[in-house]
């Protein structure tokens, strides 16, 4: 029940952190209510000895997440509050019960994508969703579904990548339903996802093989219930539009021996039926010698940066339109998988990935760090306009 706490000293993200681990250390016979108010005491001591603090977050799992709840109740409260508020609660769940279902294999593998205040946590057969601070659980209408990447649309139904049955699941608001969006055989494990103002639905897919070859990955649209193949290229994960929605980014990988020797960006332009046009190289990271460190989620703002994941390089690194280099976001954990810009203003740039430095795929717990942008991301300003409105999937 030990609960992480990160403080907020300031609006750039380089303020203390902290560790409240009363909870976990010192024996207790109380409830909920007991353990919430120590560590609301415990926040306090800390906030007293650091006057510039002004916020903090906190992320909780399973019934920790039940107690800093309770803790936050008390901060907030004009009336027990000292120096300190909380700014915001991240619940990660572990699904306990199957829905009805008599598929069970469900694993964690930490959290992956977010959009303002839903935050997602990747699992097999199961999504576990704490949206607007709420935890959801449910289980897909296929046993071997494996989530990926998640966009979230303007009624709260969520767009998701089933890599293992080449297909794009739909799930409702409420989490209880899921059905196919859109599949297609020839889909290559697909990745990630990159969803337009009008609704296309761009896809990115990779095969992880030990020497990649070019039909180990591609691209692919969905306008309807049938995927279309773009094209076909080596590993492909990151994929983004543009905010004028003229050009689509794609990251493009290859191994060798096992390991990732090539690490790409390209950028192509679009038709105005959404297909392919000319394609450029927009940045090749044999330029900062980091080819050997795989391109992950990529996400852009209103003003055309883009933001790029460095899986195993500990950094989000934003490029301008031109493909420089602008800025590049140190992170706590070496093994960022995904970000978003989101918050009340979007501009509150999310990563996530395993924690700790080196920890290895699959195994660990999931981490979030956050970082103030100078502009808000292009997806949830298309959230806050009402953009895409979608048909509902096909079942099945």
């Amino acid at each position: 029940m030990a609960v992480w706490c990160e403080v907020q000293a300031s609006e750039e993200r380089e303020g203390l952190c902290g560790y409240a681990d009363g909870l976990h250390f010192i024996p207790w016979c109380g409830g909920i209510d007991m353990c919430g108010t120590r560590l609301a005491a415990e926040i306090t001591q800390l906030a007293a000895a650091h006057p510039s603090l002004c916020s903090i977050s906190l992320l909780g799992h399973s019934m920790g997440g039940l107690i800093a709840r309770y803790a936050m109740g008390l901060l907030a409260d004009p009336k027990t509050r000292k120096s300190v508020g909380p700014w915001s609660h991240f619940h990660v769940v572990w699904p306990r019960l199957c829905l009805g279902s008599s598929h069970c294999n469900i694993q964690y593998n930490g959290p992956l994508n977010f959009v303002g205040r839903a935050v997602v946590a990747h699992v097999v057969a199961s999504l576990v969703t704490a949206a607007d601070r709420q935890p959801i659980g449910w289980v897909t209408d296929r046993p071997n579904t494996e989530l990926n990447s998640i966009r979230v649309l303007p009624d709260g139904r969520m767009l998701s990548t089933d890599t293992r049955n080449q297909r794009v699941v739909m799930v409702s608001a409420d989490g209880k339903q899921a059905s196919t969006y859109c599949e297609g055989a020839g889909m290559v494990a697909p990745n990630d996802l990159a969803l337009s103002s009008s609704g296309l639905l761009y896809i990115s897919g990779q095969r992880w093989t030990d020497a990649t070859a070019v039909g180990d990955g591609g691209m692919w649209l969905c306008r309807g219930s049938v995927a279309q193949q773009l094209t076909l290229l080596g590993r492909t994960n990151g994929i983004e539009l543009s905010p004028d929605e003229k050009s689509l980014y794609v990251s493009e990988a290859f191994n060798k021996g096992g390991r990732p020797v090539s690490n790409k960006i390209w950028r192509f332009a679009l038709k105005p039926d959404g297909s392919l046009g000319a394609k450029t190289l927009f940045f090749d990271f044999t330029q900062d010698g980091s080819a050997n460190v795989d391109v992950d989620g990529m996400r852009t703002d209103t003003k055309g940066n883009l933001y790029v994941t460095r899986n195993e390089g500990q950094a989000v690194v934003k490029f301008s339109p031109s493909g420089k280099i602008l800025k590049k976001f140190t992170l706590n954990f070496s093994a960022p998988t995904n970000l978003e810009l989101g918050g009340p203003q979007g501009k509150t740039l999310y990563a996530v990935g395993r924690c700790g430095i080196g920890v290895p795929w699959g195994s660990g717990s999931g981490c979030v760090q956050r970082f103030s942008v100078e502009a808000p991301g292009r997806a949830l300003t298309l959230l806050q306009q009402g953009k895409p409105q979608l048909a509902q999937a096909k079942s099945g």
